[in-house]
């Protein structure tokens, strides 16, 4: 295949918390020599998963080094854990995510193995260079088909990045202003001389993550309760992912919320069952004054009881009301290419080395006023206060009994959500500081 580049994957190489995780109850007894194979089938199929990363010193770009041999780490937990929320999984997550991974050595996948009673649990932990959540998820699904023997892999699946402003999409181009503004970063960035090493960013990001603490918390909505849920948004127009993020503005200071879009369709780079980042986000602004129509006891209430809206009409059409304007904001931003993709867009026109120094210079001592400031004032981590969900949408799968998403919590970030819904349960996984 041909080398493929770090482009917008650049904003994922340097800044700490960049791992996320991906875990399954599935459908057949635990057997970790059965995982190890099954991690080695799946390598050969993807090209990311037998990667480490290279770099070449004279354009300073880096880039997916493939190798002949899977770099995926297997590790045998030796437990024998109750279910998808036991906290041996957040145990196990927090051990391989509280320092950062030197990807010159080690692979982009550490797969973690659990006994569940009579079925297996398998933990993968990703680092978002590997892929996006809905990728990851993917992948996730066809770990559990391979190990239960329901799916054989065949031919190795081309991965086709971003490489270029070509491969974006038609209307995706960045506003002026920002446009404007990016280039003048790039050019005082250009003026400083910088340049961060990778040596430099790794001593930065351990130093970062040693008192950078961040909160895990599993739920689980069975397929009852969630039907209960559907039926309630049903009957109000609104749909569950509308739901979720007018609970998230009420049990929270967000006047803001960062919303996930998967760019899949719109992309003629992504080749399917591909590996890599295909997503974008966009924040949509709501305010405090919808926040205002509610006494506090009853927003409280309702986020702890959803039988609440069938037994208290005047409330569920106040709830109703928040979440049509919500959803409304989501639809405009999703719907217009140059709001949806603006993240995206940003990578595609900054200097890859000013996105090297951004985390570094916000957060760090490298001593960058260019980097500083787009760290500090466009991708947040001066305030550190984003709130964001990313839901990753419904699966049905009889390889597995229910899954989870474990969202990257990156230092911009005060409170994330991660939400998959597999088999008709719905999962959530909180991430916060």
């Amino acid at each position: 295949m041909n080398r493929q580049y770090l482009y917008t994957e650049r904003a994922h190489l340097m800044t700490p918390q960049m791992v996320f995780g991906v875990t399954a109850i599935i459908e057949k007894e635990y057997n970790p020599e059965k995982i190890k194979e099954t991690c080695k089938q799946v390598a050969m199929v993807h090209p990311f998963l037998r990667a480490t990363l290279g770099y070449e010193e004279n354009s300073n770009r880096y880039y997916y080094d493939v190798t002949e041999k899977s770099q995926v780490l297997f590790i045998d937990s030796e437990e024998d854990i109750s279910g998808i929320s036991d906290e041996r999984i957040s145990i196990f997550f927090s051990k391989y995510n509280n320092y950062e991974w030197d990807l010159r050595t080690e692979g982009l996948l550490k797969v973690v193995g659990f006994k569940c009673g009579s079925k297996t649990c398998v933990l993968l932990i990703v680092h978002h260079l590997l892929a996006d959540g809905r990728g990851a998820i993917n992948l996730l699904l066809e770990f559990a088909r391979v190990y239960t023997g329901r799916q054989s892999l065949s031919n190795e699946i081309e991965e086709r990045l971003i490489a270029s402003v070509l491969d974006m999409p038609k209307g995706s181009k960045l506003p002026f202003i920002s446009n404007a503004l990016i280039k003048k970063c790039n050019r005082d960035w250009t003026k400083e001389g910088h340049i961060v090493s990778y040596d430099e960013y790794l001593k930065f990001a351990n130093e970062f993550l040693r008192t950078d603490r961040v909160s895990y918390d599993a739920a689980v909505v069975d397929a009852a309760k969630l039907q209960e849920i559907v039926k309630v948004c049903k009957e109000q127009d609104i749909t569950v992912n509308d739901f979720l993020l007018t609970k998230m503005y009420f049990e929270t200071e967000a006047e803001k919320i960062i919303v996930a879009k998967d760019c899949r369709k719109d992309l003629d780079c992504y080749v399917n069952g591909a590996l890599g980042n295909y997503s974008t986000a966009f924040a949509v602004e709501i305010g405090s004054k919808l926040k205002n129509s509610l006494e506090p006891s009853e927003y409280i209430d309702i986020c702890e009881d959803m039988s609440l809206l069938d037994s208290n009409k005047a409330l569920c059409e106040k709830i109703a009301r928040v979440a049509e304007h919500i959803s409304k904001a989501v639809r405009a931003r999703s719907e217009k290419l140059k709001s949806a993709y603006v993240v995206l867009s940003c990578y595609t026109v900054m200097d890859p080395g000013l996105i090297d120094a951004t985390a570094i210079s916000s957060l760090g001592d490298f001593n960058s006023k260019a980097g500083k400031f787009v760290g500090d004032m466009m991708f947040g981590f001066k305030q550190r206060n984003n709130y964001s969900i990313s839901n990753l949408g419904k699966y049905e799968e009889p390889s597995v009994e229910m899954a989870m998403f474990i969202p990257p919590a990156s230092p911009s970030v005060k409170l994330i959500q991660g939400v998959v819904t597999v088999n008709g349960n719905m999962t959530i996984c909180s991430r916060g500081r």
